[in-house]
C-alpha cells in the first residue's frame, strides 16, 4: 500500500484553542499542513504548507517543536484510493490574534477557524487522523471513539 508522508501542525493559541482548516475539495476539517516533497525535510514541508494555507503564517509563528512519533492511519483519497498516511506532527504557537487568521489559498482551503479540544472531538467532519493527533498531544489519557 502506498504511503503518503505529511507534515501537520498542532497550532494553538495561549487560550488552548486549535487552528483548523477546511479542505476546499474534501470539505473536511484538518490540521494545517500537507504532503512532504521528496527533497524536503518534514519541517520545511510544514512551513511551506502552512505558509500556503495561512496568510503571514511565518511572521505569526512563535515556538515550533517537532513532536516525537508519527501519527499513522489509513486514508481514502477523493478518488477512492486507500493510502497509508504517516504524519510528522509539529506543535506551534501563533503570536497573532485568532481573529487575524486569513486563508492564503481559497482553492485549497475553504475555511479557517479555531476550535477547542472538545469541539474538535465532537466535529463530525474532522479528519480522523487530526482527532488522533489532537487527542495524543493535548490529552494523552483520552482515547477518542472515532469511526475509521
Amino acid at each position: 500500500m502506498e504511503v503518503r508522508r505529511a507534515a501537520k501542525g498542532l497550532i494553538t493559541y495561549s487560550d488552548g484553542s486549535i487552528v483548523v482548516v477546511k479542505g476546499a475539495k474534501s470539505g473536511r476539517w484538518n490540521l494545517v499542513g500537507g504532503g512532504i516533497k521528496t527533497d524536503e525535510t518534514p519541517e520545511q514541508a510544514f512551513r511551506r504548507e502552512a505558509d500556503e494555507e495561512i496568510v503571514d503564517f511565518i511572521k505569526q509563528i512563535g515556538n515550533l517543536n517537532e513532536q516525537t512519533g508519527i501519527i499513522r492511519g489509513e486514508i481514502t483519497t477523493a478518488k477512492g484510493i486507500k493510502l497509508l498516511a504517516a504524519w510528522t506532527l509539529f506543535k506551534a504557537e501563533l503570536q497573532s490574534s485568532p481573529t487575524d487568521l486569513q486563508i492564503a489559498n481559497p482553492d485549497e482551503i475553504s475555511a479557517i477557524t479555531t476550535m477547542t479540544f472538545e469541539q474538535c472531538l465532537a466535529e463530525q467532519n474532522m479528519s480522523m487522523l487530526a482527532v488522533q493527533a489532537i487527542s495524543r498531544y493535548l490529552n494523552p489519557d483520552l482515547i477518542p471513539d472515532v469511526a475509521c
